[in-house]
């Protein structure tokens, strides 16, 4: 077998090995118990982390873990994945919407915004101007800083992107009238 031919087998099965179980591996897991599921799921997260460990570098890695910790209830390994795709994506939106979501989650928008967070929105902005998230989350940074004409500007920029029928929109709307009571 030659070096080439090696060089590729391997590349393939670390690709399937990063992508994930096999249809298999996932009906195996769905006749365990729950117990012995959690243990794989655990087994195979640890084995994504030390993989990363090696590959610091491959940013979806990274995006994956975040999730991954997500599922198993653990905010704060999850935030710190997030933390390390969007160091190593600085220029990717996802990479640094999945570290804003994991800073200040939905659901979350009356407490105080991290620093971290208000960085991030900065940081999706600049990539991507008309990115919906962006917009409104600078608008709502706007808002609380007391700036209502910016925030006016970027939700009204939203809104030209929101289908009518949207609740998103409704909500949108809300917030502008609050800014003129």
């Amino acid at each position: 077998r030659s070096a080439a031919a090696a060089r590729s087998a391997e590349r393939t099965a670390e690709q399937a090995e990063q992508r994930g179980p096999s249809a298999a591996d996932m009906d195996a897991a769905s006749r365990m118990a729950p117990e012995d599921r959690l243990e794989m799921i655990q087994g195979m997260v640890a084995g994504l982390a030390a993989r990363l460990e090696e590959n610091p570098d491959d940013v979806e890695g990274w995006r994956r873990l975040g999730r991954s910790y997500q599922v198993l209830d653990q905010p704060d390994k999850a935030l710190e994945a997030f933390g390390e795709a969007a160091k190593r994506g600085p220029d990717s939106v996802e990479a640094q919407l999945d570290y804003a979501h994991a800073l200040f989650p939905p659901g979350t928008s009356e407490r105080e915004m991290p620093v971290a967070f208000l960085d991030a929105i900065e940081r999706i902005r600049a990539i991507d101007p008309a990115n919906p998230e962006g917009l409104f989350f600078g608008g709502l940074i706007a808002d609380r800083s007391g700036d209502a004409d910016k925030a006016r500007e970027l939700w009204t920029r939203l809104l030209d992107d929101l289908p009518p029928d949207s609740p998103v929109r409704a909500a949108v709307e809300r917030r502008i009238e609050a800014l003129d009571g």
